[in-house]
């Protein structure tokens, strides 16, 4: 009795000793699983977040480029400009950056921008300018664009909070509900052009003619006296809206031009066919370079592929049967922003001008000619007047080119008509 007594206490201590145990188990199963749920719940926030700022990150960079792209539109070469049309372009160029995170917003989880996380900064250092730019200063109010657009996903609000904040994907396991984005992207505009380099996806938008110029303006009839001093006539107007050229004026002066059959003909109101590649055959590939741009193969025999100011051309000598080609292909541009450059035309002025150098002579025999410098413009009208002469009407514009070399900030003279527009880490 007394035996069955005690194995019965004895197995009692062992059932409360194997519950006790049990409970302890399914405590510390708990305790786990709920580290465990923590420990993925940050793991998951944590590449949420980090893909939340890497949208971000590409959001703010197309942003910039959008917002800096918008700064360069042909009104910059108005003869004269006010405070209130530049505060217009930077509110445009701010719209710009809104509306691209728009389309970041609606494929992913990035926040808005707002207009006030679009900021620009200017160097305070003064370009150097050619002698041409200096006159113009005097006759025509020049606005300065800046040399660089940021944009911000980070900073705070007056009450100390984030002004851009991502939710978290698992908000309530961790007790963590939104966090900072903080991500930055810069875009640089440069407009210190050496020269151009094409790749294999990317043609220079240059038209191979040549505009002979007078660099002090003294010239009636040249690029610097009629576009940068502003005494050209206005009789075209380029429509950004409609992407087409209308009659009226702009505010843009324009330039009359002439390409003419015979080499021998002087003055500054002409055109020069030019031959970037001796390799080639200039009057066949005149028409080519015209229509589509000037590609890597056509600066193939040119060290690195890549044309450089002062750069050494050669004249091409058109033919009866190439002028009307030639004045089609310039006619289906009509409207596009193409590259030109100029050329010192003082050594081939007239004759009893005095100042009829060598190299005049060998300009007319369809030798080697410097172009100088290159400018930028739209072609709005093409006549041909006669079986040897073709009118060309060319309006100056802002072109924004990625095949376009750049020196360091205020290192050479800015050009008022070239820009590169580029991320800048």
């Amino acid at each position: 009795m007394q035996k069955s007594f005690r194995s019965r206490r004895t197995a009692s201590k062992q059932l409360h000793c194997a519950g006790s145990r049990h409970g302890i188990i399914s405590a510390w199963s708990v305790y786990g699983l709920l580290i465990c749920g923590l420990c993925t719940a940050l793991v998951v926030n944590y590449l949420w977040l980090s893909a939340v700022r890497h949208d971000a990150l590409r959001c703010a960079e197309a942003a910039a480029l959008a917002a800096g792209s918008e700064l360069l539109s042909d009104d910059l070469l108005r003869s004269t400009q006010t405070a209130l049309e530049q505060e217009w372009r930077l509110d445009r160029s701010k719209l710009a950056a809104v509306q691209m995170s728009k389309r970041y917003h609606q494929i992913s989880h990035v926040p808005l921008l707002r207009m006030d996380d679009v900021s620009y900064q200017s160097t305070q250092a003064e370009p150097v300018q050619t002698e041409s730019q200096q006159l113009s200063q005097t006759v025509a109010n020049r606005i300065a664009v800046p040399d660089r657009v940021m944009v911000s996903y980070g900073g705070w609000t007056a009450n100390g909070e984030p002004r851009h904040k991502a939710g978290m994907f698992l908000p309530g396991l961790t007790g963590v509900r939104e966090a900072s984005i903080g991500m930055h992207a810069t875009a640089s505009i440069q407009n210190c052009v050496i020269g151009f380099r094409p790749s294999m996806v990317s043609r220079i938008p240059m038209i191979p003619l040549a505009i002979p110029d007078s660099p002090d303006g003294s010239d009636k009839t040249s690029w610097t006296w009629l576009i940068e001093q502003g005494h050209g006539r206005d009789d075209y107007s380029w429509v950004e809206d409609s992407q087409s050229v209308t009659r009226g004026p702009d505010g843009i002066p324009e330039i009359e031009l002439e390409l003419q059959l015979s080499a021998n003909v002087s003055g500054l109101s002409r055109l020069i066919p030019i031959q970037l590649n001796s390799a080639t055959d200039g009057s066949v590939s005149l028409c080519r370079c015209i229509e589509t741009g000037i590609g890597i193969n056509d600066l193939d025999a040119q060290q690195g592929n890549s044309l450089q100011f002062p750069y050494q051309s050669r004249q091409v000598t058109l033919q009866q049967q190439d002028l009307s080609p030639v004045a089609d292909s310039l006619a289906r541009l009509i409207g596009q922003a193409a590259v030109f450059c100029l050329i010192d035309g003082t050594a081939t002025m007239e004759p009893e001008s005095g100042n009829y150098e060598n190299q005049a002579r060998d300009n007319e025999t369809g030798d080697i000619i410097k172009l100088q410098r290159p400018v930028a413009a739209r072609v709005v009208y093409v006549g041909q007047r006669s079986k040897d002469t073709v009118d060309v009407v060319l309006q100056p514009c802002v072109l924004i080119s990625a095949t376009a070399m750049m020196a360091p900030q205020n290192s050479v003279a800015r050009n008022r008509y070239v820009y590169q527009v580029s991320l800048a880490y």
